[in-house]
Formats: structure tokens, C-alpha cells, sequence
């Protein structure tokens, strides 16, 4: 079965392109979110946020279940890169990956129907 514009939930009140460019703009706040935190990381720029060591001190908050040591691992701050492969950490590669995401969406958008 194939898919057609017009057909479906959304019928002909919402053309495949405006579907598609939504993608492209949900991939392109993804990868400005991973830019964001790959900068945390690499110390380009600090933000004052309360998963870093510069925010909130955790030892100061009342979820004392949550936050004991014995259940589970160690926190890792905002600034800390949990894991990494060819140099990029996890931040990074969401980053490339919402890229190439939003460039197939906006090849999609741009697409003739």
C-alpha cells in the first residue's frame, strides 16, 4: 500500500511539505541543542545550569532516595563527557545526526509532488 498526498489522518488540510519542514525544524532545534551542550562539554561557553558543577550544589536538595550514592551510579555533571567515540561525545554526534536528518526533511520539503 502506498501513500498518498491528500489521503490519511491529516487528508489534503496539511500538504506533505509543511509535514516535512516541520521535521527539518524539529531536527534543527535538536542540533542546536546538542551544539549547545557539546560547548558545556568542551568548555567553549559556561551556561549556568543546575547539571553542571556552576548551577545548584545536588548535595543541597531534599531527594535524599533519588540522589543516595548506594542506589545505582555516579552523577555525571553537564560538563563531563559520559562517552565518546572518534573524539565526539554523544552531544556531538546527536548534533551530526539531527543535521543529516534535517537536510533528507528539507530534500523532502523541496521535493515536487
Amino acid at each position: 500500500m502506498q501513500w498518498r498526498s491528500g489521503s490519511g489522518l491529516w487528508g489534503s488540510r496539511c500538504p506533505r511539505a509543511v509535514i516535512a519542514w516541520g521535521g527539518a525544524l524539529a531536527m534543527a532545534v535538536n542540533a542546536g541543542i546538542a551544539l549547545l551542550h557539546t560547548g558545556v562539554e568542551r568548555g567553549w561557553w559556561v551556561v549556568n545550569l543546575t547539571c553542571t558543577d556552576a548551577g545548584e550544589d545536588l548535595s543541597s536538595m531534599d531527594i535524599t532516595a533519588l540522589l543516595d550514592p548506594s542506589q545505582g551510579g555516579e552523577i555525571v555533571l553537564c560538563t563531563d563527557v559520559a562517552w565518546s567515540m572518534l573524539g565526539l561525545s554523544m552531544a556531538s554526534w546527536n548534533g551530526i545526526g539531527s543535521l543529516v536528518l534535517m537536510g533528507i526533511w528539507v530534500a523532502a520539503a523541496r521535493r515536487p509532488a
